[in-house]
């Protein structure tokens, strides 16, 4: 738990940090002024006791800033990460468990047993595989204060592939993801979404009619639960079926994961979840498939023209289309943008070969 709250207080000063470098960086104070403030923010020295100019500016720019953000409530952390120094992971004998977490306590000799049930799909994965055991458990509290404990597994780390294409990824608007190839992925989830989100708004804005946060409503959280499972699962189901293709490589870019279409708060939602659940993905796909993953700048992805190089505002007559008037180039926005990332990354290794979509 103290590694929990530390990365928790890290996250918070790390993000106030690059707040107070932005409005230092847009303010209209000297050269001077700013190099100053820039090393007192970069020391996190915001409220040493230094009696000058620049640290009275630095506090007063930090008491504006937590006012704005509260620090993290520890106290609504749910999930706990306990290790093998805490808590060993046994196999049950003559009980109806198939085995038990001994957890330390604070009086030495004395820990607490808890019986872990059978779970089929953990056995399947241990058995078929080549999983192993972590002795590593990670107890997680619901909305409704309950406890459920799960186990740890690790898989040995696959191969870096050498063989197959390497693909460009882009986020799409009408879909999840776009390919370099020519695919849209997930264009169905999307509009499961939109209706969702309807589901959403309707609910919440009556809530705060009537006074009530909508984070108090069972209804309104199940729903948000709903939206974040199917969400995490489909991402899953996607990146799985590019894991069993002949690919070894991806590029992505800097994702995002907002839609015009969608409320803010669907967006919000989705944004926290599908950056999680993205990362964590990339990162499997990496240790268990072998398939490699580079992230590019994304900068005018999605104005440049992936057959002329051209790059310009106009190129985008609507949110989905792209249309370059002197090379006539026509086709799907985001499978433009992906098409970019991917010429990126080659451009800085032409040994890979190039590839033509005229």
């Amino acid at each position: 738990m103290s590694r929990q709250a530390k990365a928790a207080l890290d996250s918070w000063l790390t993000n106030r940090q690059n707040e107070f470098r932005n409005i230092v960086y847009a303010s209209t104070l000297s050269d001077d002024a700013k190099h100053e403030l820039y090393g007192i923010n970069l020391r996190y020295a915001w409220h040493e006791r230094v009696d000058d100019e620049a640290h009275h500016m630095a506090r007063r720019l930090m008491k504006h800033l937590r006012k704005r953000h509260r620090m993290p409530d520890l106290s609504k952390c749910r999930v706990m990460d306990i290790d093998g120094k805490i808590a060993q992971i046994e196999d049950a004998r003559n009980t109806k468990c198939e085995r038990w977490a001994v957890v330390s306590t604070l009086e030495s000799g004395k820990p607490i047993r808890v019986p872990i049930v059978a779970d089929r799909r953990l056995d399947e994965n241990l058995f078929l595989n080549d999983e192993t055991l972590s002795n590593h458990l990670t107890i997680r509290f619901d909305l409704e204060g309950n406890p459920g404990g799960r186990l740890i597994t690790t898989l040995p780390k696959a191969e870096t592939r050498t063989q197959g294409e390497t693909l460009g990824l882009d986020w799409g608007m009408d879909c999840m993801l776009a390919l370099s190839d020519g695919r849209l992925l997930g264009v169905r989830m999307f509009e499961w979404l939109k209706q969702r989100d309807v589901e959403l708004t309707e609910p919440t804005r009556a809530l705060q009619r009537n006074g009530v946060k909508p984070s108090e409503s069972r209804r309104y959280r199940n729903l948000q639960r709903r939206i974040r499972a199917c969400y995490r699962n489909e991402i899953g189901r996607l990146f799985n079926r590019l894991g069993r293709e002949q690919v070894k490589e991806i590029v992505v870019e800097k994702l995002d994961f907002r839609n015009p279409n969608l409320s803010r708060r669907t967006n919000r939602l989705l944004t926290r979840t599908g950056r999680a659940a993205i990362a964590a993905k990339l990162k499997r796909i990496q240790e268990l498939d072998g398939i490699a993953v580079t992230e590019i700048n994304p900068a005018y992805t999605s104005q440049q023209c992936s057959r002329c190089g051209y790059a310009t505002r106009g190129n985008r007559p609507t949110r989905d289309l792209f249309r370059r008037k002197c090379c006539g180039t026509t086709l799907h926005a985001d499978i433009n943008a992906s098409r970019n990332i991917l010429q990126g990354w080659l451009a800085f290794h032409p040994q890979a070969g190039n590839r033509s979509y005229a």
